[in-house]
């Protein structure tokens, strides 16, 4: 999907660093163009099976190492606020707080990294000011990851508290906390099913085979003597 080449998963994280569409149009049709030399020299459908798993690859490989950041950068979100949470406990200000967050290693960092350089080179707020948006909401939202354009509002909305601003904060970071256990439960229930299911067809799938071998054999045998 193109579109993963446009998304903070694919476009700010070094796992992807030097890939664009143009790169992985190119990877897909030189596999392609190698499949299609050895279709010449063997016209098979195992050729046109690897011929066409060439091209998928690249994009394949692409799509599974954007899911894999994204990953990351749900993982690290609740160590982020977390730490932001702590800063502002203290009496740390909003843009200093952001600062140390995105000296943490990871995906989301980096991001954080980004706004702030941008609000230091344009001179733009950093956080969002009426009528002007500031750059890290800005930021987070040309992710199109939903969580992340709802924790740049969240931030905008720290900021403006003042004082408050780090009881609100803890409650967020908590409540991102819980939100992160509760997927992380869900995807392990996920996973316990689809091992049973995966080891009921390793074991299932071959001993109804072997008893249709047993039961078939005997009118096969027959019907050769026949």
């Amino acid at each position: 999907d193109h579109r993963d080449l446009h998304s903070f998963p694919t476009r700010r994280s070094s796992d992807l660093k030097g890939n664009s569409l143009g790169g992985i149009v190119f990877q897909a049709l030189l596999f392609g163009a190698a499949g299609c030399l050895l279709f010449l020299f063997n016209p098979s459908l195992g050729a046109v099976l690897v011929t066409l798993g060439g091209m998928a690859y690249p994009f394949v490989r692409l799509r599974s190492a954007a899911n894999s950041v994204r990953k990351r950068v749900f993982r690290t979100l609740p160590e982020v606020a977390a730490l932001i949470a702590a800063e502002l406990a203290a009496g740390t200000a909003p843009d200093l707080a952001l600062h140390r967050a995105a000296m943490l290693p990871g995906p989301l960092s980096v991001l954080l990294a980004e706004a702030l350089e941008a609000s230091r080179q344009t001179g733009r707020p950093l956080f969002s000011r009426k009528p002007m948006t500031g750059v890290l909401v800005e930021t987070l939202r040309s992710c199109s990851v939903p969580a992340l354009a709802a924790f740049g509002s969240q931030l905008d909305l720290v900021a403006s508290k003042g004082v408050a601003g780090a009881v609100l904060m803890s409650e967020i970071a908590r409540s991102l906390g819980q939100e992160y256990k509760a997927r992380l439960q869900s995807e392990v229930e996920k996973l316990d099913s689809r091992l049973v299911m995966e080891v009921a067809l390793f074991f299932f799938v071959p001993f109804v085979v072997l008893l249709l071998y047993a039961a078939i054999s005997p009118v096969l045998d027959r019907k050769s003597v026949v």
